[in-house]
């Protein structure tokens, strides 16, 4: 996954009333198997997952004025966040459904960006009965494949929007799945 740098605790060092505090190079994955400075063995396990933790970077990326860098957290994040949204749909309806398994199922229609868009937006369309959730491509991808593609750093106006319609989008979704019954006793982030 992405490298993203956490910041962890140890409990151990901590006991002599000294907080110890350093950088955890994590990826995506909800939980990490790390060692503090002085070798004492952590688990930590993340609250939010990989997408909103790298959409996140990407804000502060922002906010410093990196906007490619921005933009490339935040685009990527937001693939991640939509390879997501056709399993969601269906663990939401499937009882005793797991995550992992509709995730690995699902991959031939989510593993690469433009299939993951139409998945993500066929699945909550249908699930909920109301229109494809849309969003500005020009504000969007375009912004990504220059940046990408052509090296371009983007002006903080054109990063700032991709970052908001990002946000924008992913909030449609989620209100909008969240608004329907999940049959399973914990919800798709919480399984």
């Amino acid at each position: 996954g992405t490298s993203i740098i956490e910041t962890a605790s140890c409990w151990e060092c901590g006991q002599g009333g000294v907080p110890s505090l350093f950088p955890v190079p994590s990826t995506t994955q909800r939980g990490i198997l790390t060692a503090c400075p002085n070798g004492h063995k952590l688990a930590i396990v993340l609250q939010a997952s990989g997408w909103a933790r790298l959409f996140e970077r990407g804000l502060k990326r922002l906010v410093l004025g990196d906007t490619r860098d921005a933009i490339l957290d935040a685009y990527t994040a937001f693939e991640m966040y939509l390879s997501d949204v056709p399993a969601r749909v269906r663990y939401d309806r499937e009882k005793g459904a797991s995550p992992a398994a509709l995730r690995e199922e699902l991959k031939p229609a989510t593993a690469r960006s433009e299939c993951a868009i139409g998945a993500a937006r066929a699945a909550a369309s249908l699930a909920t009965g109301k229109p494809a959730i849309r969003w500005s491509e020009e504000e969007t991808t375009t912004v990504r494949n220059r940046a990408i593609h052509a090296g371009t750093y983007p002006s903080e106006e054109a990063a700032e929007k991709l970052c908001l319609e990002v946000g924008r989008v992913i909030l449609a979704f989620e209100d909008a799945l969240d608004a329907l019954p999940c049959v399973n006793s914990h919800s798709y982030h919480e399984a």
